[in-house]
């Protein structure tokens, strides 16, 4: 049996980080929030010269068998790298670490803030005209061939009307973009919901993930899809993305060996919250000498320490910062024009933002990110203007990338859903919803809950839908049901799922792992889950039942899926019962069916990867 990696308690407060403390989203699995909580010290530095030095103290206690979490500055790049040039920071700090001798723990969810939290007079740093004019001067730079690519970026100034946690919690909900971070420093913050990978360290494979390219997403899958498949053809995504690929290519052949830098996942469309935004990977292994695995004994402590802080720290970064993607092409020349377009100082916006352990790194690049200073905000937006670029609408995409400081995201609550057919009492539910009520400790009154489904008119086929708030407030919502066809085409998650992850238990609105699976294949109608021990766990929207020898089989809970009331309902019968069910089952399986309370049991037929 694995070790459960949620040692922490479900739910991260984060009014409760004090100086010095973070929290870093990870988005890969097990999914969850780790809090970097008591350091040992803080690394910080106010002048250019002393980021490199930052950099290679927060690497040797690593390389001790430490940890560390912070960030460079955009501003920081000259301090890594002297040819490029940015504006005088009006907010004195080039880089940040806080050094930690534990493991940051994992919680599964921020506790949930339900008010809107919203930010009081966001102003632009530039509008349309001033915008304009800023343009303008970068396609004269363009036609001149100064530069062939400029992330022009500007700021937005806001106050806030609520803390610093409660802001930024409100606008993750359950929904984190992937690389979300906070840093309480005292008496500034820095609130970060980046979706974009600057660069990963496994050992000696660094990996790269650009960003380049945006649209906004529709809601309905049919129209996703089509949205995307545009995006993805789009001659100025093609443009902007390759010539940013490329510029990632040399910058990580300057450190990495000769032969292994490759491209993957070329123009990968993927939906972040309301954004489509389109990704490509670029991979690269550093000599072989640099594996940077954890010390074999104490004695070899120091060795590996100077090992980590030479190989993996000052020199990764130098050779990569700032990322490619906000800066334009070529990195030098195009930095320099920045300096004499923008109006202000990015500060930790473009910046880098992540953590350091024995052997790994992964640093976001700090776009979507707020620097936080008593009440006072500023949230830098930007995009990538090239020779057919449209001011107009480079000036709405920036804009758009800005729907965090007014949207909140959707919060955290319990859920329960069932078929109309199942009113006015739905028992199994209920009591279902009454375990998990308890075991938050949720003050739901049960009373006022019956009696207002007492009041639900809803068609025997409707969905109708409990969403339960941590403060024991709750609705009722009747819709239809997202499975209506006879047969689903399905297909197997391309990676596996943690068995421990308590979501996979509890029936919440934290779906982001679900929803990101049925984004990943939106040509089929569901994905079919495994755990990381390669048994077979449920589908996104429902339980799975296999037939193999003439009986239905349902994986065990604690395979990592949620105990449907339908399927259970079926094993009270006898009509199926509990299996250890492995991939390898499929092969034997005669037919799959996908089972919930709303649809019954629908036939699915499993699709075949790369078909």
């Amino acid at each position: 049996m694995s070790v459960d990696p949620y040692a922490g308690s479900y739910f991260l407060d984060l009014e409760e980080l004090q100086p010095g403390e973070c929290a870093l989203y990870s988005s890969e699995s097990p999914n969850g929030w780790l809090a970097y909580r008591s350091p040992t010290s803080l690394v910080q530095c106010t002048s250019l010269e002393e980021v490199e030095s930052c950099l290679d103290e927060a690497y040797r206690h690593v390389g001790q068998g430490g940890f560390a979490a912070g960030f460079l500055t955009y501003e920081a790049a000259p301090g890594l790298n002297p040819k490029i040039v940015t504006h005088e920071p009006e907010w004195p700090m080039f880089a940040w670490f806080g050094l930690y001798n534990d493991r940051p723990v994992l919680h599964r969810e921020l506790k949930p803030v339900y008010e809107e939290c919203p930010v009081k007079g966001a102003m632009p740093d530039l509008d349309f005209e001033a915008y304009r004019g800023k343009f303008d001067e970068v396609k004269r730079a363009l036609a001149a061939g100064e530069t062939y690519q400029v992330n022009l970026t500007f700021r937005l100034r806001f106050e806030l009307a609520s803390s610093w946690a409660r802001f930024f919690t409100s606008r993750c909900g359950v929904n984190p973009p992937r690389y979300a971070a906070f840093i309480q420093g005292g008496d500034w913050q820095v609130a970060s919901y980046s979706p974009e990978l600057f660069f990963e360290r496994r050992g000696s494979l660094v990996t790269s993930r650009p960003m380049k390219g945006t649209a906004v997403a529709p809601s309905d899958r049919a129209a996703l899809r089509t949205e995307a498949a545009r995006l993805a053809d789009d001659p100025k995504t093609k443009a902007e993305n390759t010539m940013i690929v490329d510029m990632v290519r040399n910058d990580l052949g300057s450190i990495c060996e000769v032969g292994s830098i490759q491209t993957t996942d070329l123009l990968k469309v993927e939906r972040h919250r309301g954004l489509l935004q389109v990704t490509s990977a670029v991979t690269g292994k550093l000599p072989s000498h640099n594996e940077g695995s954890s010390p074999a004994s104490e004695g070899k402590v120091d060795e590996f320490a100077n090992r980590e802080r030479r190989t993996c720290g000052a020199a990764l970064q130098k050779a990569l910062f700032p990322a490619a993607s906000i800066t334009g092409a070529p990195k030098v020349s195009t930095c320099s024009l920045i300096r004499r377009l923008e109006i202000s100082p990015r500060h930790i916006y473009c910046g880098a933002i992540g953590m350091i352990e024995p052997g790994y790194e992964r640093f976001s690049v700090a776009i979507r990110t707020a620097l936080i200073q008593g009440n006072k905000g500023e949230f830098g937006v930007g995009s990538g203007v090239v020779w057919d670029s449209e001011v107009a609408s480079e000036y709405e995409e920036c804009l758009a990338k800005a729907e965090l400081l007014y949207k909140k995201g959707e919060p955290w609550t319990l859920v329960e859903a069932f078929a109309g057919r199942d009113l006015p009492n739905p028992a199994e539910h209920l009591a279902r919803l009454k375990t998990s009520v308890q075991r938050f400790g949720i003050p739901l009154d049960w009373a006022q809950l019956l009696e207002e489904l007492a009041e639900i008119e809803a068609e025997p086929k409707a969905k109708v839908r409990i969403a339960v708030r941590l403060d024991g407030e709750f609705q009722i919502q009747v819709g239809r049901s997202a499975i209506d066809k006879p047969v689903l085409q399905v297909v197997l998650a391309p990676r596996p799922v943690c068995s421990h992850d308590p979501n996979f238990r509890i029936k919440t609105s934290s779906r982001a792992v679900l929803e990101g699976f049925l984004d990943a294949c939106p040509d089929d109608d569901e994905v079919l889950l495994y755990n990381e021990r390669g048994e077979l766990t449920e589908f996104c929207r429902g339980n799975l039942l296999v037939e193999i020898d003439g009986a239905l089989w349902t994986p065990f809970p604690d395979s990592g899926c949620l105990e449907g009331v339908a399927v259970s309902r079926l094993i009270r019968e006898n009509q199926a019962s509990y299996r250890r069910l492995f991939l390898d089952d499929l092969a034997r399986a005669v037919r799959l069916f996908f089972v919930n309370s709303v649809s019954g049991s629908v036939e699915a037929g499993l699709r075949a990867l790369g078909t």
